[in-house]
């Protein structure tokens, strides 16, 4: 998951393509694991290393 939390806020990469490339399952549910994730790791604005502001 962390993998993927990165890809999205690093890349432009679709659902589709990291439900398919990480084997996550349904393409809709992609953003919604990796929101599951941060909140649960505690990192509500993105992932550490990352350049995202959010």
């Amino acid at each position: 998951m962390r993998l993927a939390a990165a890809m999205k806020t690093t890349t432009s990469v679709s659902n589709g393509w990291l439900a398919e490339r990480l084997a996550m399952g349904e393409p809709a549910s992609v953003s919604q694991y990796v929101r599951r994730w941060r909140i649960a790791a505690g990192k509500t604005g993105g992932c550490s290393g990352c350049s995202e502001g959010n």
